[in-house]
């Protein structure tokens, strides 16, 4: 059953199996829980992945634990600090999808 979270870790993956890094995911406001995790059952099921965000909201990241110079790169979603590349800030839009 998937629960609703005002913060997530999720490890980072280069391929099936091979951990890459870790996500630390952090809601930014103080609106309803926004992070949505399902089981592996129910992201099978329906064709989603497990860590889940809610559009039009903001949440902070770090990335850590990686494996060579993991960074996450800068797009209209996912924006890095840019004295810290590890920290950072997504802003979901209306429409967000999965991130590359």
């Amino acid at each position: 059953m998937s629960s609703k979270l005002t913060r997530s870790f999720t490890r980072l993956r280069e391929r099936p199996g091979r951990k890459c890094g870790v996500l630390r995911l952090v809601q930014a406001d103080t609106k309803s829980d926004s992070i949505r995790v399902l089981t592996a059952a129910e992201a099978k099921e329906y064709g989603e992945e497990v860590v889940q965000l809610l559009e039009g909201r903001v949440y902070d990241f770090e990335v850590f634990d990686t494996v060579g110079n993991l960074r996450i790169r800068l797009s209209r979603v996912a924006k890095p600090n840019s004295i810290k590349p590890n920290l950072g800030r997504i802003e979901t839009v209306l429409r967000l999808g999965c991130c590359p």
